[in-house]
């Protein structure tokens, strides 16, 4: 260990010169010591203002947008001013730390910041007049930079050294300070693309009997299809569906190999398959602005000015709900990919092999392009997506955005935003307003469980499920409390999942929602989910031996079972057993 016995006491414990050590020592059969815990607990944080300051010019001014419910803040115009923010650290261990204030072009362009942790002195710059910190979105060094804590005081310095502004204008801001506990990271530890496909966890091999299925519907050009059996020789399975966005079938089918382990980048039988689909997808989108912009004739508020710079997976008019659903369903597999691919490049493993190989360019300008039709596609009665870029109209009935697009829409901004795509604050926006007006039974102010598919009606579990997911990718992407996220652990979400049991159903949308949710949740809940959800499934998986085997479909050809048909069944029913993995790189 880290300490040894001092000189004097060894010498006392020594045996003596005559005494006979030839005997062997009786066994020890006393227990190990237990193992001693480290690390802050995930939720142990502390926000601390009215720090100790020196150099003079120091004034409590009442500001908009500032830390406290006065809207003061401390600020000094003075060259060497210093603010030493102090917290007692409850729990050693590895902590973020954040810093609240607001843009001004009277700030200091050179603030500097020291954190003394356990690594010792580190030394960062900040530019007051360029960068904001309301709403705790600034994370000191970078959203993955902690800080190794020991507990008791630690201290946050903040100095004045700016100089290029006049003194009545170069005003170092030091508002408030926030610790967070970074430990919650440790459950989610990188999926390495470089390393050996894991092994599949399920009961009978499900996850791998359902892969196995995918893979033979792949048709030759790489895309795969809700209509299963499209162009794909030797196909007999039934319950085909109806839907035509091949660009959501193979997003779709991105995620659930990425999700078991298998990339474009990881050595496996499903490596050319990731490739190919991949490459697909790159290749179908849509870029021109003028060809995208005549297919939204007659929807309100699309110019093709809006749609210059972005790109669109899929096309409309095909008459099934798959166009954004698509688009995203797309944008998500890609986001998701291109993270790995930025991984595998770091670890200096092959990237691109002599059967298939994805041009890293093309990838990371596709998902960039997406994410902005995705960002800029709200509905323009600013209430989520609908299932058209802005929303359509059919006739003279207006569809409005609804909570079930919109799920598919964050989980795919926020993967982009992990992938290295910034978001604007109006994305956010929309977000948090569709969230506070869908939710049902408490304040906008509040977080509640309970959510509408639009503006009015009743709550159903489907839905206040996607809300509570919602919530929790936003949080992912953003620490700004007006930006609609919520923590893991929430009142809102413990109240909705202690309510519920998995049971296969019809229904495989809403389980495969609250699959992620209760993963989202921790160890324990998932847990207690997992085994009985994996039991009951595999009673449902096809055994038949023919060209159906290890695909799913449980259930009528009614509504969206008839729409996705076994594809979409499948797919989610893989995505519902790799949450750890699955459509969660953005929880790293």
């Amino acid at each position: 260990g880290d300490c040894e016995a001092p000189d004097e006491l060894v010498d006392d414990l020594a045996p003596s010169v005559t005494e006979d050590t030839s005997e062997e020592p009786p066994e020890d059969t006393s227990p190990p010591p237990a193992e001693e815990e480290s690390g802050c607990a995930p939720g142990t944080e502390g926000e601390v203002g009215n720090p100790i300051t020196s150099g003079g010019g120091w004034k409590y001014q009442r500001r908009v947008g500032a830390w406290n419910e006065e809207g003061s803040r401390w600020e000094s115009p003075n060259k060497g001013a210093v603010a030493t923010f102090r917290w007692i650290v409850p729990e050693a261990g590895r902590y973020r730390v954040y810093l609240w204030w607001k843009k001004s072009s009277l700030g200091s362009k050179k603030v500097e910041v020291i954190i003394n942790s356990k690594d010792g002195a580190e030394t960062f710059q900040i530019d007051q007049t360029q960068e904001d910190g309301t709403e705790w979105i600034y994370s000191i060094g970078g959203a993955d930079k902690s800080f190794e804590l020991e507990s008791g005081e630690a201290t946050v310095v903040l100095t004045n050294h700016g100089t290029d502004n006049p003194a009545w204008s170069n005003r170092m801001i030091a508002d408030a300070v926030r610790f967070e506990c970074a430990e919650e990271e440790a459950r989610y530890a990188p999926l390495n693309p470089c390393d050996a496909v894991p092994e599949d966890p399920t009961p009978g091999g499900q996850i791998d009997k359902g892969l196995e299925w995918i893979a033979r519907h792949q048709q030759d050009d790489g895309r795969f299809s809700f209509r299963h059996g499209t162009h794909v020789a030797g196909c007999n399975c039934g319950n085909q569906g109806t839907a035509a966005s091949d660009e959501g079938a193979t997003g779709l089918a991105i995620l659930c190999f990425l999700g078991s382990g298998h990339s474009h980048v990881t050595e496996g039988p499903y490596q050319e398959t990731v490739c190919k689909a991949i490459n697909w997808l790159l290749a179908s989108r849509e870029r021109d602005p003028e060809v995208v912009a005549a297919q939204f004739s007659g929807f309100s508020g699309v110019t093709q000015a809006d749609l210059v710079g972005t790109c669109r997976f899929g096309s409309k008019g095909r008459g099934d709900n798959s166009n954004m659903y698509g688009h995203n369903l797309a944008l998500w597999g890609l986001a998701e990919a291109l993270i790995l691919g930025d991984r595998a490049a770091e670890g200096q493993c092959a990237y691109n092999h002599d059967s298939c190989s994805v041009d890293y360019d093309d990838h990371l300008s596709a998902v960039q392009q997406g994410a902005r039709f995705t960002g800029e596609g709200y509905d323009r009665s600013h209430f989520a997506w609908s299932y058209e870029y802005g929303g359509r109209e059919w006739g003279a009935s207006a569809k409005s955005g609804d909570l079930s697009n919109m799920t598919f829409a964050v989980a795919a901004m926020a993967t982009a935003a992990k992938a290295g795509i910034p978001l604007t604050d109006n994305f956010f926006g929309i977000c948090a307003n569709t969230l506070s007006r869908a939710q049902i039974g408490v304040t906008r102010e509040e977080i509640g469980n309970q959510y509408s598919y639009r503006k009015t009606g009743g709550s159903t579990l489907a839905m206040s499920v996607s809300g509570l997911l919602c919530r929790r990718y936003l949080r992912c992407a953003s620490k700004r409390p007006s930006h609609g996220g919520m923590d893991h652990n929430h009142a809102a979400t413990r109240g909705l999942l202690n309510e519920q049991t998995p049971a296969v159903s019809e229904d495989i949308y809403t389980m495969k929602h609250l699959a992620l949710l209760n993963h989202m949740e921790g160890d324990n809940p998932w847990a207690a989910w997992y085994a009985p959800l994996a039991a009951e499934l595999s009673g449902h998986q096809d055994t038949s031996g023919g060209h159906q085997d290890g695909s799913y479909f449980y259930g009528d050809n009614a509504s969206h079972n008839a729409q996705g048909g076994r594809f979409y069944w499948t797919t989610f029913v893989i995505l519902s057993l790799t949450p750890e993995r699955a459509g969660l790189r953005v929880l790293e």
